[in-house]
């Protein structure tokens, strides 16, 4: 998992935490310290399939950037 949000940026699986769900994370830069929190996005897993993910993917990216904004 980790591997992954080191070259993805994000983290992505599916029925990891309920069967049936699929959910994709990135951690929130912070400006003090390493990632201490993260923003995601759960759906069913036939409406995040990975076409989506690589569409959702930089939108993540681009939330998770502009949350470290408002924490400082």
């Amino acid at each position: 998992m980790i591997a992954q949000v080191h070259e993805r940026g994000y983290f992505f699986d599916k029925d990891t935490v309920m069967r049936g769900v699929s959910g994709m994370a990135a951690p929130i830069p912070s400006r003090t310290a390493d990632p201490y929190m993260a923003i995601t996005i759960s759906a069913i897993n036939d409406r995040l399939p990975p076409s989506r993910v690589d569409e959702l993917a930089p939108l993540l990216l681009e939330a998770a950037r502009e949350i470290t904004a408002f924490i400082g």
